[in-house]
């Protein structure tokens, strides 16, 4: 990924509305566009709020397509956060068998694959309680060893 003068791995976010840039990569933009409004940007779990800006249009580039658009710039740990704005904008399709974005006949490698061997728990709850789709649930529990990474699945009969 490139956004103005500097390049770097970005992260596809398959929850994200939109793209975020870290501040700290923006900080580092020779050339940095200016800030047009400051924006807060609502998290998943609907009770936290991320300050952020968007800017004047910058050269934003996926592999071999680019454009120039406003970039939504926050306090992210990563460097960059991929969401469906852009990824719908360069009409990206996201093959995970290949492991990689599909742009315009070019292939850009993604990194799918798992740092920990992945740790599974399950976690019933004792009520039936229904959450609605794109929200988080706070589910009091006890792990009996670390977990690197997860996932979420629905049980149908919960």
């Amino acid at each position: 990924m490139l956004v103005g003068d500097r390049q770097f791995r970005a992260r596809v976010d398959f929850g994200a509305d939109i793209y975020i840039l870290s501040s700290a990569v923006y900080d580092q933009l020779e050339r940095k566009p200016g800030k047009v409004k400051e924006i807060n940007i609502q998290l998943a779990d609907k009770n936290s709020i991320l300050k952020g800006v968007v800017t004047q249009p910058i050269h934003v580039q996926l592999g071999k397509q680019y454009s120039r658009e406003g970039v939504c710039v926050a306090p992210i740990s990563d460097e960059m956060l991929l969401g469906h704005d852009l990824l719908r904008h360069f009409k990206a399709l996201i093959v995970l068998h290949s492991d990689c974005l599909w742009i315009n006949d070019e292939s850009i490698p993604l990194n799918t694959t798992f740092r920990d061997k992945p740790v599974v728990a399950k976690v019933i709850m004792s009520k039936r309680t229904e959450v609605p789709q794109n929200s988080v649930v706070r589910v009091p529990c006890k792990l009996e060893g670390k977990m690197g990474a997860y996932n979420m699945e629905q049980v149908n009969n919960l």
